[in-house]
């Protein structure tokens, strides 16, 4: 699968998985990760389609502490026991 490119600037506030993804900067199973582990925000339903708000994913960005552990792999640790 080719990698989601958007130009500076023109990401769109509905972003499908590749792009939220890449938006993020991760691939699309960590990005997935994020959401399971309630540091990204769950996507809308828009028909069969799953749509995440840029908007609320930055909120999100912004709330997460940057100073303690990493609750990403924490959560991943959690489920592995």
């Amino acid at each position: 699968m080719a990698r989601a490119r958007m130009p500076h600037g023109a990401w769109p506030r509905g972003l499908r998985l590749a792009i939220a993804a890449a938006y993020r900067g991760v691939c699309p199973n960590t990005f997935l990760a994020q959401v399971k582990a309630g540091l990204m925000p769950e996507p809308e339903i828009c028909g069969r389609i799953k749509i995440w708000d840029r908007h609320r994913m930055d909120e999100a960005w912004d709330r997460q502490d940057q100073t303690e552990g990493d609750p990403l792999m924490e959560a991943l640790d959690d489920r592995e026991a």
